[in-house]
């Protein structure tokens, strides 16, 4: 087994980190508030189908990455565009997910350290965290997975005395609407950002199932995102709730546990900081395979190149935490259509493809 090779378990795992990703800290939905949660369990009933999808499309095209499939289907200039436009989508995702990742460090933990030396440690550690190969990725999400779903469990735990039941009611109380927009939202961030694992699970080791990856890794982290999301809402109240920025860490900051620790913010910070270094790590990772596939030349040699690109423009991109959040809200109206049309365009074509196959055989 070569250092690209994962397993299905690994497969799940960075599934539902880069699910939870930065959706972990910010969970707060302006438009469906309270009923964020069931938003979030509709969007993922829809999403269903959609990553089903992107694991036939790896099923009907065993080894080959989304770069590859691309070029085969869509031969020379198709697969340049397809190729092109997911490597500009992927880096437009790594500068949110990065500067996410040093405003909320800086503004919970590290006040006085500059965010540049935060992102210059989160990415250059993604870059040799990939050069030592997927496989090492994969192994540490097992137990990174772990971590996180223990802490998010008990700190649950600990803030039932916390929660309020009447901030979830009425249910759906401001319609349907709201609900429906919310959904659009959830679907595009981060449900079907999984498409760009598309040049991930390929390296899936042989004879383990994509469509076992997908649907389990969904379940997962639509089940976390769930609880967190509804945790939120019932300790912080929704006006809070929809105004914080960080409304997962501020709720986690509630616990104050005397006889055991006094402050359990400490360990959240590092919880949320895993989620994201992961989600970071495939960002990357598909940039470079795109880098790779257009030039011929080894991935692990783009890997610092573009992360000290990444570091630069996420750091000039952004003027506040304020414009993060608004240029978040502008990247869906761009992202959802090529979250739509790249995997069920190259769905389609495959499966088109397969049939002429089957009916030539």
């Amino acid at each position: 087994m070569n250092s690209e090779t994962i397993k299905s378990r690994q497969a799940i795992t960075l599934y539902t980190l880069f699910m939870l990703g930065t959706t972990i800290l910010v969970t707060g939905n302006r438009i469906a508030g309270r009923d964020s949660w069931i938003a979030l369990i509709v969007a993922a009933i829809i999403g269903l189908p959609y990553v089903l999808i992107c694991a036939r499309i790896l099923t009907l095209n065993p080894g080959k990455s989304l770069f590859d499939i691309a070029f085969i289907f869509f031969k020379k200039f198709g697969g340049w565009v397809i190729t092109l436009v997911v490597i500009l989508y992927a880096f437009a995702l790594s500068l949110l997910v990065l500067r996410n990742a040093t405003e909320f460090i800086q503004q919970v933990a590290l006040h006085k350290t500059p965010q540049l030396v935060v992102s210059i440690i989160i990415a250059l550690l993604s870059a040799w965290a990939l050069k030592k190969g997927l496989q090492v990725l994969g192994r540490s999400s097992v137990l990174f997975l772990v971590m996180i779903l223990s802490v998010t469990i008990v700190t649950t735990l600990l803030m039932t005395n916390l929660m309020d039941f009447d901030s979830i009611k009425p249910i759906m109380g401001e319609g349907i609407a709201p609900v429906a927009k919310s959904v659009s939202r959830y679907f595009s961030f981060p449900i079907a950002e999984s498409f760009l694992l598309l040049a991930v699970f390929h390296n899936l080791k042989k004879g383990d199932s994509q469509y076992k990856s997908y649907s389990i890794g969904l379940l997962i982290g639509t089940f976390f995102l769930g609880l967190i999301t509804l945790r939120n809402i019932l300790v912080l109240g929704v006006p809070a709730y929809v105004e914080i920025y960080f409304p997962s860490f501020m709720a986690a900051g509630a616990i104050n546990l005397i006889t055991i620790l006094e402050r359990i913010e400490g360990i959240v910070v590092v919880n949320y900081t895993v989620c994201i270094f992961i989600k970071l790590c495939i960002c990357i990772y598909v940039i470079v395979q795109g880098c790779s596939k257009l030039s011929g030349i080894d991935y692990k040699k783009f890997l610092f190149p573009i992360s000290l690109l990444i570091i630069i423009v996420s750091q000039i991109a952004f003027k506040s935490t304020m414009e993060l959040f608004r240029s978040s809200t502008y990247f869906f109206y761009w992202a959802l259509p090529i979250q739509l049309i790249i995997p069920i365009g190259v769905w389609i074509v495959a499966e088109i493809v397969n049939r002429k196959k089957k009916a030539i055989g």
